[in-house]
């Protein structure tokens, strides 16, 4: 007689079974993979028109990017400077700024990069100027090789995995279309360079077998090349090192080959000890020129910009549904504690963990310490094609359904476009330095009425950190090196020096370096002057990124220029005495004092006789300037114009009138502008360049 049967609640029939005894002293094991939960089995595979066009896609995006290169294609002023010091290294003297007798200064930030341009023009005699775009390029190809191989490998959910392809796809097009990524393809800077190192680190940490010789060897050899390319590496060694001990600990074990494929990262304590004995610093002088101290107000304001800009918080809510998803599992402290197990048969979590702590750690270190970046969102730029990737991560963890998940991965591409393209097309046309210099192109009337509250934090953003020499756009430093090259001559044509040790003075030491190879340069930003880049912080009322050192009093004067590019032209003399070796030395190694103090006293406000003489503009107090948004930004571009022109500021708070030096500005003054108690008028000559006499309607 067979045996019965008990039956559920549900009328389905079941065996009995009998459990099994559990394991004394042993708890259950944790499952093993706890994300996502069992998926219902995988449709039918896509289409072929599908698989077709997810095909093709990815085939465009190689001439894709060629023409973003193309049309983002630009130099900048400080790439010249690593320039510079390649020719020095070409002609005998190493990586210096000035041959001696001048004191070796390191101000380049990239000794990999400067080290592959000079092996590129001893090879081919290619001079970095034509070199550097197209080796940049090269670096942008290989970073999105890289993304598309994590794409391929990464783990998909059953019902997501027919659609690998198109959605790989979708997250390379998010990168070639993205405006940053384009731009940092070329300029002539390390950037593109650094984002493959960065790519190729994350992905070692990710995709190899945790504590395997090559997850060692790979994210050791990776994060060694980065510290080789920027300092901020050294982070990225750190975090390196950290992963191999905690791997080490949860083996219980240490193999010689182990050891040895962690090697590379030798090479950070050479670099050091060489920079420490050259320089005599543990830090590039750069370094030591741009920090002068923790700047969140700028940097949330710099992320911030970023995210909107790019509409990062699609990112975001996707995050926030996977975790809300999972809040039970997350909720478990012993799940937690999983994240971090042996994994010797996979990949383990180990990496992607501390691959996500590098990276929000760097960001935070410039988003609450240095402030961001001058230049246009560069140092988040490595971020881009990660963030893109892991929206597959996400969706195969939201497990949604196929059409769902293309939808979703279509909609983070195109919402990350209009805003930066419009920007873009706002901007293209503006080739001259007055349109162009604190370039603040509003966009929220470009786009229609309901977005434009949306847009305008855009816009507000931008309108705080510009003048502030902070995510300053690619058109400003376009133009701007466009400008150096006309007015500066052609260093076929550049005059012979017929003194010795010749000095030439400037506040843009790239393209002048470049331009006037015979010259030594002083830097008077500090950048390429370790004088200058010790001298205390200039305590002025606008504090601008990158600019807050100036020479001490008498330090220029005493080198006896020969040379002085001021604006747009160079003025050239004659020594009356030469400058000698032991002259040099005396400048560079001399006792200087503390920059002067360089904060603007408002009170006592001088009489309006005492104010004319001073060279201040006479501005009629009973007319407002015009409280908009518009006005607020022209009246930036003024105020945070670097010359020597001065701008009356009129507030018109009771009877007080407030005068203010060009170049500096206070909240008081977005504020009063934007209610229309605020003025400006600054001076060129003896006329004024520009007036706002517009009245309050």
């Amino acid at each position: 007689m067979p045996p019965l049967k008990r039956r559920t609640s549900l009328g389905a029939p079941r065996r009995d079974v009998k459990p099994a005894r559990a394991a004394v002293g042993r708890r259950p094991a944790p499952p093993a993979d706890p994300l996502p939960p069992e998926a219902p089995p995988a449709p039918a595979p896509p289409s072929a028109l599908l698989r077709a066009a997810g095909a093709a896609l990815l085939a465009a995006l190689i001439p894709g990017l060629y023409l973003g290169w193309r049309l983002f294609w630009f130099q900048t002023d400080d790439a010249h400077i690593a320039f510079h010091y390649v020719e020095n290294s070409l002609l005998g003297h190493g990586y210096v700024w000035n041959p001696p007798p001048f004191r070796p200064v390191e101000g380049y930030t990239s000794f990999l990069f400067v080290a592959a341009l000079d092996l590129v023009w001893r090879l081919t005699g290619v001079a970095p100027p034509r070199s550097s775009n197209t080796i940049l390029l090269l670096c942008g190809y290989a970073t999105l090789g890289v993304a598309l191989w994590c794409a391929l490998r990464m783990r998909l959910a059953p019902r997501l995995e027919p659609l690998r392809v198109p959605l790989a796809a979708l997250a390379l097009l998010a990168v070639v279309a993205n405006r940053t990524f384009l731009a940092w393809t070329s300029s002539g800077l390390e950037t593109a360079m650094f984002n493959l190192l960065c790519m190729l680190w994350v992905a070692s940490c990710v995709r190899f077998p945790q504590a395997s010789p090559r997850w060692l060897l790979a994210t050791s050899a990776s994060a060694t090349l980065v510290c080789l390319t920027r300092p901020d590496g050294l982070l990225l060694v750190a975090a390196t090192l950290a992963a191999a001990a905690v791997a080490f600990a949860l083996d219980r074990r240490v193999t010689p080959r182990q050891l040895a494929c962690l090697s590379p990262l030798a090479g950070v304590a050479v670099h050091l000890l060489w920079r420490r004995s050259v320089y005599g610093l543990w830090l590039p002088n750069t370094y030591y020129a741009k920090v002068s101290g923790a700047w969140p107000e700028a940097g949330v304001r710099y992320l911030l910009s970023f995210a909107v800009e790019y509409s990062l918080w699609t990112w975001a809510l996707l995050a926030a549904a996977v975790a809300w998803r999972h809040r039970a599992w997350l909720a478990r402290g012993r799940n937690l504690a999983w994240l971090l197990r042996p994994a010797p048969q996979g990949a383990g979590a180990l990496g992607p963990v501390v691959a996500t702590a590098t990276v929000l750690a760097h960001v935070a270190y410039y988003t609450l310490r240095v402030g961001g970046d001058h230049f246009e969102y560069r140092v988040f730029s490595y971020l881009l094609p990660p963030l893109f990737l892991s929206v597959m991560w996400l969706l195969g963890r939201l497990d949604l359904r196929p059409s769902r998940a293309l939808a979703a991965s279509l909609a983070v591409v195109l919402l990350s476009l209009p805003i930066p393209w419009t920007h873009w097309h706002a901007t293209r046309d503006l080739t001259t330095r007055a349109e162009t210099h604190i370039l603040m192109a509003r966009v929220a009337p470009r786009f229609p009425a309901p977005l434009r509250p949306y847009v305008e934090v855009f816009d507000d953003l931008q309108s705080w950190l510009i003048p502030r020499h902070i995510c300053n756009r690619h058109q400003e430093h376009k133009v701007f090196y466009q400008f150096l090259q006309r007015t500066i001559p052609d260093r076929r044509d550049e005059r012979p020096p017929r003194d010795s040790f010749p000095v030439v003075v400037t506040g843009s030491p790239g393209v002048v370096s470049w331009r006037m190879p015979r010259y030594n340069v002083i830097d008077i930003g500090g950048l390429n002057d370790r004088v200058i880049a010790h001298m205390p912080v200039r305590q002025v009322l606008f504090h601008k990124m990158a600019h807050d050192r100036a020479p001490p009093p008498g330090y220029v004067a005493c080198f006896r220029p020969t040379a002085m590019h001021m604006f747009e032209s160079i003025s050239f003399r004659t020594r009356e005495r030469p400058l000698t070796a032991a002259d040099v030395v005396d400048c560079e190694s001399g006792t200087w004092p503390p920059a002067p103090d360089q904060v603007y006293s408002l009170e006592p406000v001088p009489t309006p006789e005492e104010a004319a003489s001073q060279g201040w503009v006479a501005v009629q107090g009973d007319v407002f300037g015009n409280p908009s948004r518009d006005g607020l930004t022209r009246a930036l571009r003024i105020i945070a114009w670097d010359s020597p022109e001065v701008a009356r500021v009129i507030l018109h708070d009771s009877r007080v009138n407030v005068l203010l030096q060009r170049g500096t500005l206070v909240r008081p003054l977005e504020r009063a502008w934007l209610s229309g108690q605020v003025r400006v008028q600054p001076r060129d000559g003896s006329q004024p360049l520009w007036t706002f006499s517009e009245a309050l309607p």
